[in-house]
């Protein structure tokens, strides 16, 4: 079947005006691609009915087709290591910035009447 498609393929680029090659032509294509996914079809229900897991081999043949490539590359990073950055990170941050951030009570307590533009605004524990 390859032979004639490849045959009329020669014949339509060396014969461009000729119809009934054009014709010809998309009919064998048509009848080659069809022939192409039935024997897919085919060769993927005998790769699962002989397998001994089925979901496996049908998963197998589904990322086959989608190509995509499992990544497996590992971090080097230990699970322990991993949540001591977490749990640490607060500490490690406030020591960091040390007594250069204000503690905002300190800073709210002694606003206890400040005036804007004729307004007055009193902060005051509730």
């Amino acid at each position: 079947m390859r032979e004639n498609l490849n045959f009329f393929d020669d014949l339509v680029k060396s014969h461009p005006y000729n119809e009934q090659f054009n014709i010809k032509r998309k009919v064998l294509k048509t009848k080659y691609k069809h022939a192409i996914k039935t024997a897919k079809i085919k060769c993927n229900d005998k790769i699962i009915k002989h397998s001994n897991s089925s979901q496996r081999a049908m998963w197998s043949i589904v990322n086959d087709k989608r190509q995509i490539v499992p990544d497996k590359r590992s971090s080097g990073i230990s699970p322990n290591k991993f949540n001591d950055f977490f749990v640490g990170i607060a500490k490690k941050l406030i020591n960091d910035l040390g007594s250069s951030v204000p503690i905002y009570a300190d800073v709210m307590a002694g606003m206890v009447g400040i005036q804007t533009g004729g307004q007055v605004f009193s902060f005051r524990r509730i």
